[in-house]
Formats: structure tokens, C-alpha cells, sequence
């Protein structure tokens, strides 16, 4: 019986060794199918989701051709967009950046009708046989435009109409820049301003077509309408300057703008390269609070304007937005902000170019950064878009600056040829623009850029020195220079003067501690470090001069508000403002000037003429009096008000004045002008 019972349980373990074996054979047989069928398919999965994701980023839009009509009545937006794309590779699927109110009526291809999904801002359109080489695309849209938070103002105001790309107003492809063509339909009595020039402006019946072409690659293309404006084009050379102004603001400014504007395309085209640009507009739109560079326009609130030319007579910042933003732009982090800096240094480049000083933007930039809290700095490598201002504009364009002082004039413009010969109509990073700037001026800027880009803060310097009479009767100077906040390498300029002599001496600091000895014929009793302020650094007075930015910044704020009020034609307000300010601060030639100009714009002459007399007597802000345009402008303005007054003889003095003061803002032209022939008002 036992014997039976271990035949039985013999049995039923062959059974299962059977069973087993049949299923792992079973499992092994389908993971063969398997793996059979992974090695073919698999890899063209891959191969597909590979090409999907080119689909993003493997393809380029290289024009758009856009057609739409705006309802303003409506506030809405519809037409047909064309969109010429090339592509290296095959491409089963493209995504574009569309305006999440505006709708997608349908899109083709010049094969036929492609299917398309909408999520948000996300369309993606499915390619199926896959797409290669150039193609077409063409979208019709229609909806409103769905501003985005924190814009200043809608896209459809009762007479204006603003469209910025960044909205999102056109299938977008949101990557790198692309040519257009750009047809808008709009109620007649509308004038428009678009990327490149116009080549045509048409109506029929109540509706007038504006057609702009761009032949420069732009990544995002805006429109700005409004019924007010009044347009003057100017062309010297190959500039053409249109400005876009409404009548209060084009008499007096229109030729001053076009004029310094012209001046400073040619500055750029000679220290970056040629302008690009077949037309660059100056615009003035009401509803924005700050000036900006979109694709070779420039816009300004009507108070800016009058401020900026008012005061400047000229704008290089914005303009050089154009060349460092358009021409080459930024990507990554810091890469953008660091073309704000540049931009923003481009505008010290034109005013060291003309002979004129700092502007009061420069000045106050570098300023607002020095007084920076130390919690909202930070490596300009990590900075974004909501990174204080005082950091993109006022460290951005002083890492300039000091790149330009360590590398030398020489190396340092060939390298920003070399940048605009190279990279243009890209963007670039960081490491991009270093390698560059390294190519073009000869240097390893390894620790220049560790130094200035991927750490915050900037140099603090202590100096130390002793100054002992030697046995050989000279003067032995022992110097010693502490670095406090990192370790930087500089070139250290250091002033020796004395009764008997004086001499500027170089030295350079690469430690914490540095140590120089000098010998002198004459004692050195007064020994300046960086005499001439050409490193930026932490310096001692800086309580001093923050106290005037601060005083200089409440003295704006009430300029702003009164024009704000004369814009509205509440002039009594206004002028309480003005005296108000005066009472406050006392006589300041900014504010008394801005005074004097209403009251001549109302035609009260003899106050008019009271307030430009202390103008052109008092201080200005941050400016040396005598490099101050308001100076020669005050008495030219009262020289126009004593000629619409009928005396001759006083504007004639008024003038003359004018031409014993330096030439700002084509001041010495102007009045030669009116002494040769009396103004009159138009």
C-alpha cells in the first residue's frame, strides 16, 4: 500500500512538472511574439513619438501671411492666416500659441483639410502622411482677444486698437522669428502702424485695408490703430523715421523725434551694423504707462513722450531695444535681460558719441540697483522677467560697461560687430554670448563672467596708504587695496596729486588683499581711488546721492500727474501741482519748464514767459547746468512768445541767449531760424 501510494504521489509530480513546463513554454512562446513584435514596431514608435516632438521643435515658421478684419464695434477679430513652414525631417503633428478666445474655424494644408484640437492657448494639428520640407498652412480665426493679466489696457478702446503679439492675436509657432506680410481691415479713419513698412493703404466705402511688409525675421509681429494720430514721415538717407503723434504733441515734437532718432540709427548702424530696418515708427498711444520696443515700433503714453523729449530730447534706450532684442534677442535664463542691459548701455554709447551727458534713466538705473534690497539680488544668470528692474537695467547695462573696461575699447566694439555678424536674428544664451564675446575680443572671460554673471553683488573696494619721505629725498607711497565683497579682476585706476605733480597710475587686482608701491619726486597728498568712477562699485557717498534720486523721484511723480491733468484739460489742477511742487521742493528747472509749456500752450504768455525766466536760472535735477537742453530751449520759447507778442527786439535777445549755451536737442539751429525769420504759431 505504501508502495502505491509513492507510485500515486510519483504521478501527480510528473503531471505538474508537465504542467509547469507547458506553461513557462506557454509564457516563453508569448514573450518571444512579444519581443518579436517590440523589435519591430517598437522602434518606429519611437521613431514617430521622436518626430512628434519635432513636430514642436523640429520644424520653423519662416513667414506669415495675415488677413483679418477688426470690429472694433465688436471688439472682435477675424480672417485667415498663412503660415510658411520648413522642416529638415518628417513632421506628424505641429503645435501652435493661439489667443484662448479666438477660434479656429478650420485649417488646411495644400493637401486638404488637417484635423485640429484646441486646448487654451495650445493648438495642435495632426499631420498624417507626415509633412517635409516647405509647406503651407493656412488657419481662419475669429473671436475677441482675452488680454493677458496685468495688461495695461484693453486690445479695442474707443478710438485705438493695440494688438501686441504677445497676446497672441495669430497662430503663433513660438519659435524663432519669421517674415510677414500683414493685411488689417478696419473702418475707415483709422490709421495703422505694423511691423516693416506700408506698402499700401486702400478704402472702400466705409472700410480701409493697410497692408504691411516685414522682411526681417521677427518673432512676434503687433498692430496699433488709432483715429487721432497725425502722421509725418521723414527720410534722410537710408533712414526713414514715421511718427505716429496726436495734434497737441506733433507740432512741437515730431521734427525733434524724427531728427534725434535719425542721429541715433546712424550711431548703431556704425558701432553694431547697418540698419536693417525699412522703416522704424515712433508711436504715441494713450492707455499704456510705459514705453515700449515691439517689432520697429516704439510706443509712448502722450506723458512719457512729453517727458522723455521734453527733458532728453532723445531717446537711444528704446531705440536700442531694436538692435539688442530684434536683431539679436535672449533665451534662458538672464539671456534676455542681459539684451536689456545691453540696450540700455547702448543709449551711454550714443550720448558718449555726442558729447552728452548721462540720462537721468542711466543714472537713476544704476542708482535704484545700489540701493537694492540684498534679498532681491541675485546672479544675473538666475534673473527673469520678475526680477526688480534695478537689476535687468541698472547691473545689465553696468556688466557692460565693466566689460568694456576690462577688455578696452578696441576688442570690445569688434566684439559687438562680431556678435551682430554672427548671431543676428537669433536668440542666444549666456554661454553663447560669452563664447562670442570671448572669439571677438581675444580674452578668456571665464572669470569675468563668474565674477559679473553668476554671482550677485559687485565690487567694495578699500584703499589704504602711507606716504613717507625717503633718505634719497622722494616721496614712498605704500598702498594697499581690500576687496570686501568677492574677488574680482580689475584694472584700478589711482590719482597721485599733489602741489608739484600728479600722476594717474594703473594697477591690477586679482586677490583679496593687494599691495603697490610708488615713488615720487612730489609729495601725493591727495591719493583717489577710480578718480574718474569707472569701476562700478559700492562708493561711500551713496547715502548722499540716494537721498537726491529719491527727492528727483518724488519731483517726477508730480511732473506725471500734471500732465496727466493738462491731458484731460484740467488746467487749474495741474497748476496746482506745479506750484505745489515748487512750494515743496523750491525752483527746479524740470518742473518750472513743464509749467511754462502749459501755460504757453494756453496762450497766458506773460506768465509763460515769467516761468521760463526762472527756468533758465534755476538748477536742474541730476544734470550739470550747463548740459541741460531746458537751458538754451527756455529762452528760445520765450523768444517765440515775445515774437507772437510783437516784439522783435526781445526775442531777438531770447534767441541770442539761446546760441551762448551748448547745442542741445538742435538748439543752435533752431534759433539761428528764427533770427533770420520771427516765429509764427501755427
Amino acid at each position: 500500500m505504501h508502495s502505491e501510494r509513492q507510485n500515486d504521489n510519483t504521478g501527480r509530480s510528473c503531471e505538474t512538472i508537465k504542467r509547469v513546463f507547458l506553461y513557462a513554454s506557454s509564457l516563453f512562446f508569448f514573450m518571444f511574439l512579444c519581443l518579436i513584435w517590440l523589435m519591430i514596431f517598437f522602434p518606429q514608435l519611437i521613431a514617430r513619438e521622436e518626430e512628434g516632438e519635432k513636430g514642436v521643435e523640429g520644424w520653423k515658421a519662416t513667414r506669415y501671411e495675415i488677413d483679418v478684419t477688426l470690429d472694433p464695434e465688436k471688439q472682435g477679430i477675424y480672417g485667415k492666416v498663412k503660415i510658411d513652414i520648413e522642416s529638415e525631417r518628417e513632421v506628424y503633428s505641429l503645435r501652435f500659441l493661439l489667443n484662448e478666445n479666438l477660434h479656429i474655424l478650420g485649417a488646411k494644408l495644400s493637401s486638404g483639410i488637417l484635423e485640429y484640437r484646441k486646448a487654451g492657448e495650445v493648438v495642435t494639428v495632426d499631420v498624417d502622411p507626415p509633412i517635409r520640407g516647405k509647406k503651407s498652412i493656412t488657419f481662419e480665426i475669429e473671436g475677441k482677444i482675452k488680454i493677458k493679466a496685468g495688461a495695461e489696457r484693453p486690445a479695442f478702446a474707443q478710438d485705438s486698437i493695440l494688438l501686441l503679439g504677445t497676446d497672441l492675436w495669430y497662430p503663433l509657432s513660438g519659435e524663432g522669428g519669421a517674415r510677414s506680410l500683414i493685411k488689417v481691415t478696419l473702418p475707415a479713419g483709422f490709421k495703422v502702424v505694423g511691423p516693416g513698412k506700408m506698402i499700401e493703404g486702400k478704402q472702400v466705402g466705409d472700410r480701409i485695408t493697410y497692408t504691411w511688409q516685414n522682411d526681417i525675421p521677427i518673432q512676434f509681429c503687433s498692430i496699433v490703430a488709432d483715429r487721432k494720430w497725425v502722421v509725418r514721415s521723414t527720410e534722410r538717407g537710408s533712414v526713414r523715421v514715421q511718427t505716429y503723434l496726436y495734434p497737441l504733441e506733433e507740432g512741437e515734437f515730431a521734427e525733434r523725434i524724427a531728427s534725434s532718432a535719425t542721429d541715433i540709427i546712424n550711431c548703431f548702424s556704425s558701432l553694431f551694423c547697418p540698419n536693417p530696418f525699412s522703416q522704424i515708427s515712433i508711436v504715441e498711444l494713450e492707455g499704456i504707462s510705459r514705453t515700449r520696443t515691439l517689432n520697429g515700433i516704439i510706443l509712448y503714453s502722450p506723458e512719457n513722450l512729453i517727458r522723455i523729449f521734453s527733458s532728453e530730447g532723445f531717446d537711444a534706450r528704446s531705440i536700442g531695444y531694436l538692435w539688442w532684442g530684434y536683431l539679436i534677442g535672449g533665451e534662458g535664463p538672464g539671456g534676455w535681460q542681459q539684451m536689456q542691459g545691453l540696450g540700455s548701455y547702448a543709449e551711454h554709447l550714443y550720448c558718449e558719441k555726442m558729447g552728452l551727458p548721462a540720462t537721468d534713466f542711466m543714472e537713476r538705473s544704476r542708482m535704484e540697483y545700489l540701493l537694492l534690497d540684498s534679498k532681491l539680488d541675485r546672479p544675473f544668470a538666475e534673473v527673469g522677467p520678475e526680477s526688480p528692474d534695478p537689476l535687468i537695467f541698472g547691473k545689465g547695462s553696468a556688466i557692460m560697461a565693466m566689460l568694456r573696461y576690462v577688455a578696452g575699447d578696441e576688442p570690445f566694439f569688434k566684439a559687438a560687430k562680431l556678435l551682430f555678424k554672427e548671431k543676428i536674428f537669433t536668440r542666444m544664451t549666456l554661454d553663447e554670448l560669452r563664447e562670442t564675446l570671448e572669439k571677438g575680443t581675444d580674452m578668456d572671460l571665464g572669470r569675468f563672467f563668474r565674477n559679473w554673471i553668476a554671482s550677485s553683488g559687485i565690487p567694495e573696494l578699500k584703499m589704504e596708504h602711507s606716504v613717507r619721505e625717503t633718505y634719497q629725498k622722494d616721496f614712498r607711497v605704500d598702498l594697499k587695496i581690500v576687496q570686501e565683497s568677492g574677488i574680482y579682476d580689475l584694472p584700478v585706476e589711482i590719482l597721485m596729486a599733489g602741489r608739484e605733480g600728479r600722476k594717474v597710475e594703473e594697477v591690477f587686482i586679482d586677490d583679496r588683499e593687494n599691495k603697490f608701491m610708488f615713488r615720487y619726486s612730489f609729495r601725493p597728498d591727495n591719493i583717489i581711488l577710480d578718480p574718474q568712477h569707472k569701476i562700478f562699485r559700492r562708493e561711500p557717498d551713496l547715502k548722499k546721492k540716494s537721498l537726491k534720486l529719491l527727492w528727483k523721484e518724488e519731483i517726477e511723480k508730480a511732473i506725471q500727474e500734471a500732465l496727466r491733468m493738462e491731458r484731460v484739460k484740467k488746467y487749474d489742477e495741474a497748476g496746482k501741482i506745479y506750484e505745489e511742487a515748487l512750494t515743496s521742493v523750491g525752483s527746479v528747472r524740470e518742473i518750472l519748464y513743464n509749467y511754462a509749456r502749459m501755460e504757453h500752450a494756453r496762450k497766458n504768455y506773460e506768465k509763460a514767459l515769467e516761468l521760463y525766466a526762472g527756468a533758465a536760472k534755476a538748477e536742474p535735477l541730476l544734470k550739470e547746468a550747463q548740459k541741460d537742453p531746458l537751458l538754451p530751449w527756455s529762452h528760445i520759447r520765450r523768444g517765440n512768445i515775445y515774437d507772437v507778442m510783437g516784439r522783435r527786439s526781445k526775442a531777438l535777445g531770447e534767441y541770442r541767449k539761446a546760441l551762448e549755451h551748448p547745442d542741445m536737442m538742435d538748439s543752435k539751429k533752431t534759433a539761428e531760424r528764427y533770427i533770420k525769420k520771427p516765429y509764427r504759431e501755427e
